[in-house]
């Protein structure tokens, strides 16, 4: 919850700074600020909550008969000489308050309280130095901002950009106090046991302190007491890894990088964080970019497809680097022109085969002799079903997996849903292989309770080095109790596989140019979020751009979540996207957020239609000859290839029809099990005795709108969650039990506030 919901009774304000005041030496002309001061707070006891605006008509809301928190100190970004913010700016904007009496008390050099900010935009050691040589002494206290969504834009710099601001506030005004605020376990560690103590002259210290372990807990945090598990021995976890001309690539992307950052080159060096997390996606894939590019085709529209695919082609990122004004290419031209050269003779010879390709057959060749029940985990949603498809027509290894997906034997997942499945305990899984996970997903994986035995790690060597690193190091905080014996023993399988690798080991050390402990912000699931539908063909499609990179594709009446931070009430409000501009500030309530609030919230979206859909097949399965499903399935194959359509394989039917597994499932993540294409779908349906106009229902309504859930994060989830947002009230009216859940909710959504920078529209065809 941020300090502009928390309310300050006026009452006891009132008391309190009238005592000041009676306090105060009026002889003395330097108290007069101070009396300028009390004098403005103490006119909260005027405050009736009677609203101005318009829109509410003169309503009386009870948070407007107090003033917030974040009204008590005047705000002023630093280097500027006119507040942002003054004392009791919120009240008197909304109510008949009136203006308040300011003299001195919004004045940045002389108000005896003023709140500096220093915009991200301001950061650099250079800019910073500068601008904090200009603020009024004395500083008395830092607040250093260190959640994810600060973090973010400077990716995988973040911890020396923090380090350069504490330096350059030493150099200008002393080693002042500093209280950092993280929602991020690990970074809490690196915080708390290095920058810190740095700062304050110490040394580092090797656990986190009893008292920085104050945070809110969040699944699977790392640091914050995990749910306690049943371990059952020493993990068996094994670490492989590719290597060559990939590595040599992020190494020398990192280098450049650090250079563009040192030059002041931003943009070149956001356009090499891009590169590089483009190539990770590529190299990671189970074929090539050329399988997945044909997969994604077939499961969504021409315009969802080309925005999808964007996300692994590096060309216009290498425009952005080798453009003649970039700082970075006039200074390094040679380097710029030899990476840009290798990237893209990279990204062509992942078309057909990507690095993780062979290593991923290999390993799932040699697992097969040993795992009975085997679950691959990949990257996000749709690697997982992409995964499924290619593997099932892989030359060497197909046969196996169509046999063994048939089986039950093999399935493929991705990090939520194996997360789901240990906990529910109804799918029996023997062996993991995790494919090029990022090291947070994968820690935080090996919190999870009743993990198999067997464990494989696939990933390239940049990553095998870093995880390494992060590893040991958390495995050595008392605070990790049992778990500290599962990092111990991933980092000792990392080792090995560096030093077989490399012939050497050599730990990562902090000077290393731009260590990714955060992995660049890189997000796990796709940047395109469709919340379109083909219910409405006719109507255009409203084609948003965010400054974080998504891309959000609407009909125009499509509800989005707007988010204004001056709201005299609930800053969380519905527009339609027709009337979103840039520069809005929306909620991107991605998958990500999803899976997050329904951890937190553990709120589930009412099901039905998926639900009424699988009753539907279990009842007409009834009447397909066979005694056994694997039967039924080929009696299935059979109608179908009567019908003029091509026979699909029979661990697809059985797919479709493995119904009693999914009426078993949590309705939070069970997804309706069905052809791709409506020409199969009817031919399916006819096969099993299902008519054609209750098929063509059960397509537009259970399987067309929900199954691209995966791929877009769920229109009828950001339709459940916009609601609560919007309308918190009702939702708590509704149900009182789960007040602190909803309130919760609302404030993981400041989380993942995003601006609008265009706005364009697609044409219906």
């Amino acid at each position: 919850m941020g300090y502009r919901s928390i309310l300050i009774d006026r009452v006891r304000l009132h008391r309190l700074n009238a005592e000041h005041l009676g306090r105060l030496d009026l002889a003395s002309s330097a108290k007069e600020r101070w009396r300028g001061f009390h004098q403005a707070l103490i006119r909260v006891k005027d405050l009736q909550g009677r609203i101005t605006d318009k829109r509410y008509k003169n309503r009386i809301l009870p948070e407007y008969q107090h003033s917030a928190l974040e009204e008590l100190v005047p705000v002023c970004r630093v280097g500027e000489v006119v507040p942002k913010h003054t004392v009791l700016h919120r009240v008197q904007k909304y109510t008949l308050l009136g203006d308040v009496i300011s003299g001195e008390v919004n004045d940045p050099a002389n108000a005896p309280f003023m709140l500096f900010g220093l915009h991200r935009d301001d950061m650099s050691e250079t800019a910073s130095h500068s601008l904090l040589i200009r603020v009024p002494a004395p500083i008395h206290a830092i607040l250093l901002d260190a959640t994810d969504r600060a973090r973010q834009p400077f990716g995988p710099n973040w911890y020396a950009v923090f380090g350069a601001i504490l330096a350059a506030i030493r150099h200008t005004h002393g080693r002042i106090p500093v209280l950092a605020v993280t929602d991020d376990p690990f970074v809490q560690n690196l915080l708390c046991s290095r920058l810190l103590h740095l700062h304050d002259g110490l040394h580092k210290k090797s656990t986190v302190p009893k008292w920085a372990r104050l945070s809110d807990r969040r699944t699977g945090a790392l640091l914050m007491d995990p749910e306690p598990f049943s371990d059952t021995g020493e993990l068996d976890i094994q670490v492989a890894s590719f290597a060559g001309r990939f590595v040599d690539i992020l190494g020398r992307i990192r280098r450049l990088r650090t250079q563009a950052l040192k030059l002041g080159d931003a943009d070149t060096a956001d356009a090499l964080k891009e590169v590089r997390e483009t190539l990770r996606r590529c190299a990671r894939l189970p074929i090539g970019v050329d399988a997945l590019s044909d997969f994604v085709h077939d499961e969504t529209s021409r315009e969802s497809w080309r925005d999808i695919m964007a996300m692994y082609s590096a060309g216009p990122a290498l425009d952005r680097i080798t453009r003649p004004s970039s700082v970075l290419t006039q200074v390094e031209s040679t380097a710029v022109r030899e990476l840009d050269k290798d990237v893209r003779a990279f990204i062509e010879g992942v078309r057909a085969v990507s690095p993780m390709a062979p290593l991923l057959a290999a390993t799932l060749k040699k697992a097969f002799t040993k795992a009975s029940v085997l679950a691959v985990v990949m990257a996000d949603a749709m690697e997982a079903e992409h995964a499924d498809i290619a593997l099932s027509a892989h030359p060497e290894i197909g046969p196996d997996v169509r046999k063994r997906l048939v089986t039950g034997e093999l399935r493929f997942v991705y990090p939520e849903q194996l997360r789901v499945q240990l906990q529910s305990k109804k799918h029996r899984i023997d062996s993991l292989v995790m494919v090029s996970l990022s090291s947070n997903v994968l820690l935080e994986a090996l919190t999870l309770r009743d993990l198999p035995q067997h464990i494989v790690v696939l990933a390239d060597g940049d990553q095998v080095q870093h995880l390494e690193d992060r590893s040991s190091r958390l495995g050595e905080l008392g605070e990790m109790g049992e778990i500290a014996v599962r990092l111990g023993q991933l980092a000792s399988a990392c080792k090995r596989e560096i030093v077989t690798r490399n012939g050497r080991y050599a730990p990562l050390s902090w000077d290393d140019p731009l260590r990714d402990d955060d992995e660049g912000g890189e997000r796990t699931g796709p940047r395109l979020l469709d919340f379109t539908s083909d219910d409405d063909r006719t109507s255009p499609i409203i084609r948003l751009r965010t400054r974080q990179g998504f891309i959000i594709r609407a009909r125009p009446k499509m509800g989005l979540v707007l988010f204004e931070r001056e709201a005299p009430a609930n800053p969380f409000s519905e527009k339609h996207a027709q009337d979103l501009v840039p520069g809005d500030e929306i909620c991107v309530l991605n998958q990500e957020f999803m899976e997050t609030a329904r951890a937190r919230l553990h709120f589930y979206v009412e099901a039905e239609q998926v639900r009424t859909y699988h009753e539907a097949i279990q009842a007409k399965l009834e009447s397909i000859p066979g005694d056994s499903l694997t039967e039924k399935a080929r009696s299935i194959a059979e109608r179908m290839r009567k019908t003029e359509r091509i026979a699909p394989e029979l661990h697809r039917v059985l797919d479709w029809i493995r119904v009693d597994q999914y009426l078993k499932e949590d309705v939070s993540t069970v997804q309706p099990h069905a052809p791709k294409q409506l020409e199969d779908f009817l031919a399916f349906a006819n096969a099993i005795g299902i008519r054609e106009r209750e098929a063509r229902a059960f397509w537009k309504q259970s399987v067309l709108e929900t199954r691209s859930r995966r791929l877009s994060g769920g229109l009828k989830l950001h339709k459940a969650y916009l609601h609560i947002l919007v309308d918190p009230y009702a939702a708590e009216a509704a149900t009182p039990s789960r007040r602190t859940d909803i309130q919760a909710l609302r404030a993981l959504a400041e989380r993942y506030v995003d601006v609008i920078e265009e706005v364009s529209e697609e044409k219906p065809r």
